[in-house]
């Protein structure tokens, strides 16, 4: 199954994350953290991403090592993974 892997970047917000995932047409979307800096890490980002993968029919998955992100996260049920290469 294809994987649509987007790298976010420290100024990214909800809405440019999810115009990123309109934009591919995979099945699969793997949002990958910036290593630094702080984005995306309330829990409500990341139910309104999970929320629009739902509504374009696709599964989200999350590469990250902030301990705050993946708290939420796996909160949420949402896969969380510390590499790319792990997720695939």
């Amino acid at each position: 199954m294809k994987t649509y892997l987007i790298q976010l970047e420290n100024h990214d917000d909800v809405i440019s994350a999810r115009d990123k995932i309109s934009w591919g047409k995979a099945r699969r979307v793997l949002l990958v953290w910036p290593r630094s800096g702080k984005v995306l890490e309330r829990r409500v980002d990341l139910l309104l991403l999970m929320r629009h993968c739902q509504q374009t029919g696709a599964q989200m998955a999350i590469v990250t090592r902030s301990g705050e992100v993946k708290y939420h996260a796996r909160e949420l049920g949402i896969p969380v993974f510390s590499t790319p290469e792990q997720a695939q």
